[in-house]
């Protein structure tokens, strides 16, 4: 079993990723394959595209095979969006825009001003 998911890995249909700052896209090439031949499934961490094109159909030439494409920090798997056009699968999802912080100025204070004294029995070493 893990060989064969692992020949659908390497024999896969090409994709491409692009992210902007508020979005991330996948698109996968998949010819002659219809929406009923592919399954897109999103976790928190992964998208897993699916393409199990139809045998009795071999007329024309269709990839097989599993992608696995890991997700950005804040993707919203929930609001994701796929389109099929021409053999041209485009997956978006919407990125939360990156976690908000702020820098922490430091200040520089002399012992004779009143600085703590790190004593062994006060902090704790980490």
């Amino acid at each position: 079993m893990a060989t064969r998911s692992l020949f659908a890995e390497v024999a896969a249909f090409p994709v491409w990723i692009r992210r902007t700052n508020c979005k991330l896209i996948v698109i996968a090439d998949l010819p002659g394959l219809k929406k009923e031949e592919i399954k897109v499934e999103l976790t928190d961490d992964v998208m897993v595209i699916d393409a199990l094109p139809n045998r009795e159909r071999e007329a024309s030439f269709r990839r097989a095979g599993r992608r696995i494409v890991p997700l950005p920090y804040g993707a919203e798997v929930a609001c994701a969006s796929a389109q099929l056009r021409d053999g041209i699968l485009t997956v978006s999802l919407p990125i939360k825009s990156a976690r908000h912080g702020c820098t922490v100025p430091v200040d520089e204070i002399g012992l004779e001003s009143g600085a703590l004294s790190l004593s062994n029995d006060q902090y704790a070493k980490v």
